[in-house]
Order: structure tokens, then sequence, then C-alpha cells
């Protein structure tokens, strides 16, 4: 183990999980503090106040440009999103529609910014570029959205939704939201949240309270692999392009410990896990995943960490 300050981090370059009281990282580029510093202001949801006007309403999530200069931060209590430009340190906000947002995301192919909202359930094309009196592009859901994701080709949208235990499928015209189109429903047999894009079209989608994962084929809005990992509360799923693997933070609660001072104080009763999972083995759906994965505890005896959340890897 590393320190850094008054953090633990363990010794793996590339991987920064944010939870909610402490932050294992390794030394980053500037994209990667633009990243975890707005995660964190995220995640902490800090209500700050610029003159009269209150910028941030429970922020929620955060999407980033494609040369990584301007984030992108979704509230959660009012219909408006965040504008940082990382270069002039400019603050702006943008109105969207709705009572506000559940997350953002943002297509590296041109920049579109895509937004979804549980009242009402819709997802919106928002430019941060036009006038905040242009109301943005919207299409209404057939559930309650949670999470969102873009396809790494810039084709489909592929949006969880808990409660319906279901997903859904939009493709994107040239890039853009399309009314015109179907929406492809996918039902599920978990309820789901986190969803990460792969490659080729695929869709990882992630338990919301167990440990189920499911991988999506866009193209014919179907279910093409099902795996388990041992765990439950997934929160964060992210993809190394370096060596093709998926992190997921989760935590592990024990079938045989007890909820005694020993077994919680020694880790024994719950663990807080990053599990990384190579997307060869994810794809094929004859392989257990579980096993196979390399695992990162994070916390340790006299340094616990909370349940994680978001992770990133680089």
């Amino acid at each position: 183990m590393k320190e850094a300050g008054s953090w633990s981090c363990p010794d793996y370059r590339g991987l920064l999980s944010i939870r909610s009281r402490s932050v294992p990282f390794e030394a980053m580029g500037a994209h990667g503090c633009l990243q975890a510093g707005l995660l964190l202001l995220a995640l902490f949801h800090f209500n700050t106040v610029f003159g009269d006007d209150p910028l941030f309403s429970r922020p929620i999530a955060i999407a980033i440009s494609a040369n990584g200069s301007i984030a992108y931060i979704a509230n959660q209590e009012t219909a408006t999103m965040v504008v940082v430009d990382a270069g002039t340190h400019e603050t702006r906000s943008v109105g969207c529609s709705g009572n506000g947002l559940s997350d953002i995301v943002c297509s590296h192919q041109n920049d579109l910014i895509l937004a979804v909202s549980k009242s009402p359930s819709q997802i919106q094309e928002i430019d941060a570029a036009v006038s905040p009196s242009i109301a943005p592009r919207s299409i209404p859901l057939p559930g309650v959205p949670e999470k969102l994701a873009i396809s790494l080709d810039g084709r489909f949208v592929c949006i969880t939704m808990t409660w319906n235990h279901a997903a859904c499928i939009l493709t994107l015209k040239e890039g853009r939201l399309d009314p015109t189109l179907e929406i492809k429903l996918l039902p599920l047999t978990f309820q789901p949240k986190e969803v990460l894009a792969l490659e080729k079209g695929l869709f990882l989608i992630a338990d919301a309270f167990g440990g189920q994962l499911s991988l999506v084929d866009a193209n014919t809005a179907q279910a093409i692999a099902g795996h388990e990992i041992r765990g439950h509360h997934i929160e964060g799923l992210a993809r190394d392009e370096s060596n093709h693997t998926v992190a997921i933070t989760h935590q592990r609660l024990s079938s045989i410990a007890h909820t005694t001072r020993d077994d919680i104080h020694w880790g024994i009763l719950m663990q807080n896990v990053v599990s990384v999972i190579s997307q060869e083995r994810l794809v094929d759906p004859r392989v257990g995943v579980s096993k196979e994965a390399e695992k990162w505890m994070i916390g340790e005896v006299g340094n616990g960490s909370a349940d994680p959340s978001g992770v990133l890897a680089w």
C-alpha cells in the first residue's frame, strides 16, 4: 500500500475508486485530475452558490468532453447542467427540461450531450452552445430511467430502468436523437443500474442490488451473455482500453461471518472490492467470470472504507 496524503491507495496505476469518505489514486494527468476532482464534487453533493444563483443542486453525474477540457455536471434537484471549462476556469449553467436530471453522457464522436430525467421520464439532447431559451430536444421513455451510455461508435444509446426490470435501446440518426425511431425495450431478470459501453455495439449492464451482469447487443437489442460475480451493490463500471478489461466496484458479504466486533473489525463480514475482468471473458456466455477476476480490496484494518461508488480507468 502507498500513502497519498491522508489517504491509502493500492499500488495499481490507472484505477481510481471514488467512495464517500476516501479516495485511492495514483499520479494522474490533467484529464484524470479533472475527472477525479469533479466526481468528488458530485459525490459529496456540495451545494455551491455563486452570487445569488445556486449553481449546484445535488450534482448527480458528470460527462467529460472528447478533448478532456470541459466537464458537464448534471443537477438532480434542478433542471440544469453546469458547464466547467478547465482551460479558462469559466463556469456557467445551462437549462434543461424536466424537474431534475439523473444521468448525463457526452459522445466523443460529436460532443453530443444526452441526459435523462425521471420526472418526466425522458431523454433529452442538450446543446451547451445554444441560447438557454431554446428548449432541448426530448423523447419520452417507456420507464423511469436511471443511467445511460452511448455506444463507442456513437450509433446507440442504452438506458437502464431499475424499477422496471428493463433496459431500452435507442438508435441515433447521424449522431442525434430522432423521435421517429423505435425505442427497443429489453426486459431483464434483475433490476439494472450501471451500464458501460463496450466494442461492437455491446453494453454491459450491472445489477443494482445483486451481482448479476448482462451483456447486451444493441444491434439486435438482445442479451447475448449473462454472468454473476461474488458480490452485490455494484456501483461502478469502467473500461480499461490498454489491457481490454473492465473494473467493477462492489461489496461482498460473507455467508459464514457474524455481526460481531471481531468479524467487522478484521473485514471478514463485509469487503469493499474492485474486480477486474477481461472483456474476452465477459463476451463468452460459456465461462464464469467470478473466480477468474482480479480483485483489489479497498480499505484495511484500522483504515476502513465506505461502500465503493464510481470508478475510473485510464
